[in-house]
């Protein structure tokens, strides 16, 4: 979620309407409204799972279980991991044990599972549904509705990027930047238009000029 109070429904959190409450975060201001935000979900409603994501997560996830109300940790690229947690929740039958990159808490215990590899071909993943979001997905930046990836990481080395901390078995083997084609970054810009009318487009890319 958008970690700001206006746009969480809290009596479908009381009435158990959602699986899962995820929350995106980096530092400051995100971590501070995570930690609010979460309390309170779970002072509305204690078996609703909630789970953090992001790299402050990733490089962190001990100390974000033991100190925040999340019940797990997605780390580093979520898209594969994320999902199959969702199927988890499910009750398709499958072992929390079994989900690779994901980090999670039974009662006091805190188990971490080995990191997933990175997908090299990122026109595997299909558009994101923007409409889902609505017109005002991001109201602080109006008119800058939509942040899009068009690839992700980045090829260099330098010693002050979180980059490094990384786990080395994905660094060892997986390609650290990918990018998108052109055409489907652009066949998302047209889903995001259709929905909006929006002109105005930012990019929220590691190294957004590489090719």
């Amino acid at each position: 979620v958008n970690t700001a109070f206006e746009d969480i429904s809290w009596n479908k959190i009381k009435k158990g309407e959602y699986l899962l409450v995820g929350f995106t975060i980096f530092v400051g201001e995100f971590l501070r409204n995570a930690r609010i935000i979460s309390d309170k979900i779970k002072k509305v409603n204690p078996s609703l799972p909630i789970c953090f994501g992001g790299i402050l997560p990733s490089l962190f996830p001990e100390e974000i279980l033991k100190k925040y109300k999340a019940d797990f940790v997605v780390k580093y690229e979520g898209e594969h991991t994320l999902m199959e947690l969702v199927r988890y929740l499910c009750r398709e039958n499958r072992p929390l044990e079994g989900i690779s990159g994901l980090s999670f808490k039974k009662g006091s215990v805190i188990t971490h599972n080995p990191p997933r590899f990175l997908e090299n071909n990122l026109d595997n993943f299909p558009i994101p549904r923007w409409k889902l979001f609505g017109r005002n997905c991001n109201k602080r930046q109006v008119p800058y509705y939509f942040r899009i990836m068009t690839s992700k990481g980045c090829p260099f080395r330098c010693s002050f990027c979180y980059h490094h901390s990384s786990e080395e078995k994905i660094r060892k083997h997986s390609s650290l930047w990918r990018y998108r084609s052109a055409k489907h970054v652009i066949e998302e810009i047209n889903d995001i238009y259709k929905v909006t009318k929006n002109r105005v487009y930012t990019f929220g890319d590691d190294n957004f000029l590489l090719k």
